[in-house]
């Protein structure tokens, strides 16, 4: 008989470090990022079709330049999806603080996406809230 092979730390199972309501929460977060980005590429499209001089209302900022409200909701839309899908930065930081980070850039963003990111988000930190 040959002996028992040992086994290797690659060869359990693993383990899930988050719960439902999380991915639940990051499915959210990543849909609304997506919406934050077609939504400024529509606004991009209507913004040329229509009078290039007019100001463009973010809800952070109030009126701005029609492009800089458009390039900061894309690059923030951006910026959340990365954080949302990359991995490594959620399971490195503390999630209340994680979902906090992505709640601010949302704002920043300032288009109808960032609320449903900021409902994601939210979900995020009572999920936090609810494992205490």
């Amino acid at each position: 008989m040959t002996p028992k092979k040992k086994q290797k730390r690659r060869d359990y199972p693993r383990k899930r470090k988050h719960g439902t309501w999380f991915t639940v929460g990051q499915i959210i977060v990543i849909l609304g990022a997506v919406l934050m980005i077609v939504i400024a590429i529509v606004d991009l499209i209507f913004q040329i079709a229509s009078n290039p001089q007019d100001y463009a209302i973010s809800y952070t900022f109030g009126q701005i330049n029609p492009y800089l409200g458009i390039a900061l909701a894309i690059v923030m839309g951006a910026l959340i999806l990365w954080l949302s899908v990359d991995r490594r930065i959620y399971n490195r930081m503390k999630i209340v603080l994680y979902a906090l980070l992505i709640i601010v850039l949302a704002v920043i963003g300032g288009n109808i996406g960032a609320l449903v990111v900021i409902i994601g988000g939210l979900i995020l930190i009572f999920y936090r809230l609810s494992k205490e």
